[in-house]
Order: structure tokens, then sequence, then C-alpha cells
């Protein structure tokens, strides 16, 4: 909390308007509901803003879920696929993830989906996308192609094919390297931040620079 206020207070004194603001990594609802609430009455005030995580879903039980305003709070969970694909790579999470969206979805919240696509997702495609069509009602889903495990990572040639795959299935909309406002796209000109609680200010291209953090926030205007 005391972090957030002062990262307000410094891009208020800089006129710099907030728009949407997204919590996320570790994983936010480590954090109590109560503190979530106090999170968007620092950051929006009196005004009517979603304030929006990306979570692991493992925390998003009903009990949670009703200390928290469906109007205020916007969700969207983490799960790669149906049981065997997902729990491959998140052990045990599939069925309590998946019964914890179906609760929050009941209870009005708003859902949306993250799917990281991998070789197995690939290899499995008509599969994956047939259990798409199974989701509950969702506000969104979409698919990101893992980076970083070079032994999961995607070839072209695989890209292709699920890129492909996702037109015959009606999903192309789902895929963020088809979105035009993110930086995977767009080099720099991104409309997405991220800030630190240490300090670090990252464009969302991490490649921004040699080292990633191009600014501190905490000790630069």
């Amino acid at each position: 909390i005391k972090n957030t206020k002062l990262l307000i207070s410094k891009l208020i004194e800089s006129h710099i308007e907030i728009g949407r603001v997204l919590l996320h990594g570790a994983e936010p609802l480590i954090l109590q509901p109560e503190t979530i609430m106090e999170l968007h009455r620092v950051i929006y005030g009196d005004r009517k803003a979603m304030l929006g995580m990306q979570t692991n879903g493992l925390n998003m039980t009903k009990d949670y879920l009703e200390k928290l305003d469906k109007d205020k709070i916007a969700l969207s969970v983490s799960l790669d696929g149906y049981k065997e694909l997902n729990d491959k790579n998140r052990p045990n999470s599939y069925d309590r993830v998946l019964a914890n969206i179906k609760t929050a979805i009941s209870m009005g919240f708003k859902i949306a989906l993250l799917c990281v696509i991998t070789k197995d997702t690939v290899a499995n495609a008509d599969r994956f996308f047939k259990w798409v069509k199974t989701l509950p009602a969702l506000t969104k889903v979409t698919y990101k192609f893992i980076h970083g495990d070079e032994s999961m990572v995607l070839s072209t040639s695989e890209q292709i094919l699920f890129t492909k795959k996702a037109i015959e299935s009606g999903t192309e909309n789902s895929l963020q390297f088809l979105r035009k406002d993110i930086c995977i796209n767009n080099g720099n000109d991104c409309v997405w931040y991220e800030f630190d609680m240490d300090g670090g200010v990252y464009s969302c291209n991490k490649q921004y620079s040699e080292e990633g953090k191009f600014a501190d926030w905490k000790k630069e205007d």
C-alpha cells in the first residue's frame, strides 16, 4: 500500500493520467481481499474503474471473492488448456482453478483467460480447440506463445500451424501476437508500462535496453 500511494502521488504530480491498472507477478491473490480493495481506493479514489489482476486462480475461492467488489475488480486467470495439458506445467491445479472460475462467473465477476501456448499445445491443437469451446462464459480468452523455456518455445512453422488451427476454430481473435496495441507487434510504442515495488520501470517490451529497466520511479521524475 505504501509503495502504491507513493507511485500514484508521483504520477499525479507529473500530470500523468492513470488509465487501466493490472496487478501481476508474483501472485496478487496472496494479498488479503481487504488489501486489494484498499489498493483500488488508492489508485482510483471514487472513480468507477476496474482494477485488473493476472492470477493463477488457486486462491480465487467463494469466501475470498465475497470480500471483493465485482464492479471494481476484473480477474484474468492463467489456465493453459485441458487437464493433462495444463497440469504438466501447473501441477494438480486444473480442477481447482476451473471450479473457481465457474464460481466467480456465477457471482457476477468478469473473468478472462490467458492460455500459454507451448509445443505440447501445438502437438495437441485439435484437442485444445475443442476444449476452448467447452469453457464457461468468459469476457476474453488470450493465447500467448511461451517465451524463455527454449525446450517449449514454438518454431516459426509451429506458430503458423497453431495460427491456422485458431483460424479454423474461429478463435483467431484470441491470438496475442495479432493485437496491434502491444509491444511484441509495435516495438516500444506500447500502451503498457510496468512499475515494480523496488522502483523499476519497464516498457512491456523488456528489450527496451540491455538492462530492461529504463528508469527508477522512486528517484526520477
